[in-house]
């Protein structure tokens, strides 16, 4: 996802929106449909405690721009949740903390 600068800096997920979007148009998808988006208690739950204040207020004023206005609440919570946990190093083992016995079951299986 970045743009191969070799400047991890202005690779972040921020960064990215800012320069394609925070969706791509339907007819340049690959696939047929658009996954379905859902958004845990799990993802919310972390985006309360863990994502700041400020960064939260800034990730929803930018989804909202970028998204399209008939986005769902779902749509800019899980926008939200990318800009606030995008290039998070710690994003993994934080959602670990909230996963589900059968979340980290079905993780370690694969």
């Amino acid at each position: 996802c970045g743009n191969f600068n070799g400047d991890p800096v202005d690779d972040t997920t921020e960064a990215i929106f800012n320069r394609v979007g925070a969706r791509i148009e339907s007819s340049a998808m690959l696939f047929s449909s658009r996954a379905e988006i859902s958004f845990t208690n799990a993802e919310q739950e972390m985006m309360r405690t863990q994502c700041p204040a400020r960064t939260m207020v800034d990730a929803e004023l930018q989804c909202r721009k970028n998204l399209p206005q008939s986005a769902t609440v779902l749509q800019v919570n899980a926008c939200v949740f990318d800009v606030c946990f995008g290039m998070n190093e710690h994003a993994l083992r934080s959602a670990a903390t909230y996963a589900s016995a059968a979340d980290q079951a079905s993780a370690n299986s694969a």
